[in-house]
């Protein structure tokens, strides 16, 4: 069973994008995986893949609307409009929820369970309204607030699982795909998020933050410790940072994306 899993990357989801649609060009559309796991955008990517939008809805998506009004700054602190990505994803470039519930490819997206402060896998094609887990799996600490859905409070699955691997291996893969937007060697600062984790306004927040780093980390040893995964990621730095709201910048990380995806297609 193949599996593609695809990782929580904020701004860095247009390099997912991108790959995805380097996969695409090359042939390797979304029903050549059994299941598709993201979390946060990856989950988002996920989606517009599926529903065989990505080259399209999902290119302008990345490279023209979320550049101008999802990430902003308000009181000397980050501000992720959800609302304008609900909007984005119903409107704009509207999702096709029938392709997604018809689609034999089974879609996951991660999301962060406040309550139980651990990743919950949501199983996107049996949804009446798959959209509000993809928002909620954005929802990003600080910079916006958990969703409530019939009860519970769902935040950025990136908190808890930004690389669903052991998740892709319980479902049963036994060829895993796995697309990462950091280069060889690359480790996330446990100082860094801990510090971060400070400015969280809920303690579950606080401690999936504080713990994000170490769990993200271990996660990329394994990767890069193991032979049989097939692992589409850059050689170098991004030309961008995570929260970049430059729309050239957010192209060239499309681009570079693609490029890789098609590189790796080709071998396949």
């Amino acid at each position: 069973m193949r599996v593609l899993v695809l990782p929580a990357a904020c701004m860095h989801g247009a390099f997912t994008a991108g790959v995805l649609a380097g996969l695409e060009s090359v042939g390797i559309a979304a029903n050549y995986f059994k299941a598709i796991i993201g979390a946060s955008s990856g989950g988002w990517n996920g989606a517009y893949y599926l529903a065989g939008d990505l080259q399209t809805k999902g290119r302008r998506l990345w490279c023209m609307h979320v550049p101008h009004g999802f990430l902003s700054w308000r009181r000397c602190r980050p501000y992720a409009d959800l609302a304008y990505l609900d909007h984005l994803t119903r409107h704009e470039e509207p999702l096709d929820t029938r392709a997604l519930r018809a689609c034999k490819t089974n879609l996951f997206v991660v999301v962060s369970d406040m309550a139980e402060r651990r990743a919950s896998y949501i199983h996107l094609n049996v949804q009446a309204d798959p959209i509000r887990y993809l928002i909620a799996s954005f929802a990003m600490p600080i910079a916006s607030h958990p969703q409530e859905i019939d009860g519970a409070r769902y935040g950025d699955g990136g908190l808890s699982d930004a690389l669903p691997l052991r998740f892709a291996e319980r479902f049963g893969a036994d060829e895993i795909w796995v697309v990462l937007t950091t280069p060889p060697g690359y480790r996330d600062s446990r100082v860094g998020w801990w510090i971060i984790s400070r400015l969280a306004a809920l303690s579950a927040e606080r401690a999936l933050l504080a713990a994000s780093a170490r769990t993200y980390n271990r996660a990329l040893s394994e990767i890069e410790q193991r032979s049989d995964l097939v692992v589409i990621r850059p050689s170098a730095m991004l030309p961008a940072g995570r929260f970049t709201r430059d729309p050239q910048k957010m192209r060239l990380l499309y681009d570079t994306g693609k490029n890789a995806g098609m590189k790796k297609a080709r071998r396949y």
